[in-house]
């Protein structure tokens, strides 16, 4: 009963999370959605071309507008509520106003992300009112708008994020480990480069607490051929309700993961030719994908900077992901679109999910090193309630970000009896993976990952080498994943050892957006390369077919290009 409440209360919360996220537009400069205060009458829009985005503060809207050719409309509320500011913008970024006595206060703090925040009084003798009455800004000098306007373009920085530059990506979203863009932190505590795209809904803040939502659920038909092929209804979901505030001089995080796929799946999964690893029913998964556990993550994180730099943290909670490969294949933009999962995956990050995990690390803008204390057992059958916590193996990883678009990782792990067919039987692996992201014009992007592991066992080595990619391309994705690994798990064939090649492509395309979430449908075929000895059992040449629907949030940008308007904005 226990278990059954905490699952219905995480539930709960994503699900009033979710339906907050509805009530608020969110600003189309820094992503954060309005504060109710500020809507209605009070709302702050920029007009550029045919479309009016809403924005949070009078900065924002300066700020947005500076970003893009031509000519810009801003109206404003003032602390006059009889009178609306107007100002116009014309090729040259030269700006002029309705109100001849206008002021601007633009001072710190009061803007959930970003630092800065600026509105706008039909006079000084207004502005001298407001500040007297909160005396926090008196040190606040009064801007003309010739003032204000010089400034344009010049105040990104109050994003406080290193490297961020005008028209990057992210707007405000601070990561948990450091003072970078949430784009650069993949899984756990992994890495990403920082221009890889970022999937995400900003939240209501809840008191001092920050909250977004990322993930994406997905509902699938896959046909594998082959004559030990399947067909099937199945899900791929891990919404990810993360929360983050600013304390003790360092900023705590915490995540909740959750996913369908018990529910939909079943014990047994979904068919994947030549995947194994874990059990049903006490027997092995035979050319399936296990479900992964309803509660996939619980943590808490904390970082702290130890002198200029660089920082130290702490990650852990009951359930969460050691500091062991790379960021998991739901977690990293070059994978993220695929339906099925990696026949590799337990050469990489099987261990995304561990009851029982403390990781601890210290980091600098491009090197970050990091150990952990985790579970190295799989998850048990019952993807329901919690498996016993245990810290029982142990893992390091090191991390090295040489520039935005780069991010390369090497792994060393000690799993205690990870397979429970497989009692006693301990395992090392060893892990490389680099990650490229390259940005595109008119805001596409393609993603790349190119990873290796080896698993050590018994006196047995297998490896495993994985090639994907993602191209974002406006509404379309398109993807692909080649894998070469040896397989020595394979039930119902002779004993030994097998290489297996699989290549699998397609594409998804974004039929609707609606309040930040995209949904869209795609397709995809897998393609497979074997010894000639297993064609008895899987036939010559088996082909998997499928077709999805996936939901998730929409991309955060601030590239506007076309007729694509932001995500999450409508026009107005």
């Amino acid at each position: 009963m226990r278990t059954i409440k905490g699952i219905g209360v995480a539930a709960a919360l994503l699900a009033a999370a979710v339906a907050s996220a509805q009530k608020m537009p969110n600003c189309a400069h820094c992503g954060i959605p309005i504060p109710v205060e500020a809507t209605g009458s009070r709302l702050v829009t920029v007009k550029i071309g045919a479309k009016t985005y809403p924005v949070r503060c009078m900065l924002c809207a300066r700020d947005l507008s500076a970003q893009y050719p031509g000519k810009a409309e801003v109206r404003a509320p003032t602390d006059d509520p009889k009178q609306s500011l107007v100002l116009t913008s014309d090729d040259k970024g030269n700006w002029t106003s309705n109100l001849p006595g206008l002021v601007f206060l633009e001072v710190e703090g009061d803007h959930a992300f970003c630092s800065r925040w600026s509105r706008a009084f039909v006079s000084e003798e207004g502005f001298r009112r407001y500040v007297a009455e909160n005396p926090q800004y008196k040190e606040a000098k009064p801007l003309t708008l010739a003032e204000w306007s010089q400034r344009e373009g010049k105040e990104m920085d109050h994003q406080h994020m290193a490297g961020m530059e005008h028209g990057d990506e992210m707007g405000g979203m601070m990561g948990k480990l450091g003072p970078w863009s949430m784009s650069r932190e993949g899984s756990g505590t992994s890495w990403l480069p920082e221009s890889s795209p970022m999937f995400m809904k900003p939240l209501n803040k809840q008191g001092r607490y920050d909250l977004s939502l990322m993930g994406l659920a997905t509902l699938n038909y896959t046909d594998a051929g082959g004559k030990r092929g399947d067909s099937q209804f199945f899900s791929n979901s891990m919404p990810m309700l993360m929360a983050r505030r600013e304390t003790g001089g360092g900023t705590l995080g915490l995540n909740l993961m959750v996913s369908a796929d018990p529910i939909i799946n079943g014990q047994r999964g979904y068919p994947n030719l030549f995947q194994t690893g874990e059990t049903a029913h006490g027997q092995p998964l035979v050319d399936r994908q296990h479900p992964h556990d309803l509660i996939s993550e619980l943590t808490v994180s904390y970082s702290h900077p130890v002198k200029s730099g660089m920082r130290w943290f702490v990650y852990g909670g009951p359930v969460g992901e050691p500091a062991f490969g790379g960021p998991m294949y739901l977690h990293r933009p070059s994978g993220m679109e695929n339906p099925e999962a990696p026949i590799t995956h337990h050469w990489f990050d099987a261990t995304h999910i561990s009851w029982g995990v403390v990781t601890a690390g210290v980091n600098t803008d491009k090197w970050q090193l990091e150990a952990s204390a985790f579970n190295g057992h799989e998850p048990d059958e019952n993807r329901y309630s919690p498996d016993p916590i245990s810290l029982n193996s142990a893992s390091a990883r090191i991390t090295y970000n040489p520039s935005r678009d780069l991010s390369f990782n090497a792994a060393y792990g000690y799993l205690n009896s990870p397979e429970s067919k497989e009692p006693g039987v301990d395992q090392h692996r060893i892990t490389f993976a680099g990650i490229y992201s390259r940005p595109l014009a008119n805001g596409d992007n393609l993603s790349v990952t190119g990873a290796f592991g080896r698993n050590i066992k018994a006196g047995q080595d297998s490896n495993a080498y994985l090639l994907e990619a993602t191209l974002f391309h406006g509404p379309t994705s398109i993807f692909a994943r080649y894998e070469n690994v040896d397989k020595d798990e394979l039930v119902g064939v002779p004993p030994g050892s097998y290489n297996i090649n699989k290549l699998i492509f397609g594409g998804v395309h974004n039929v609707a957006s609606r309040n930040g979430f995209d949904i869209g449908i795609g397709a995809y075929a897998g393609l497979y390369s074997f010894p000639s000895s297993l064609e008895p059992f899987y036939g010559k040449n088996p082909v998997t077919l499928g077709v999805f629907l996936r939901v998730r949030p929409s991309r955060m940008k601030h590239e506007m290009s076309g007729e694509h308007s932001m995500p999450g904005m409508g026009g107005m």
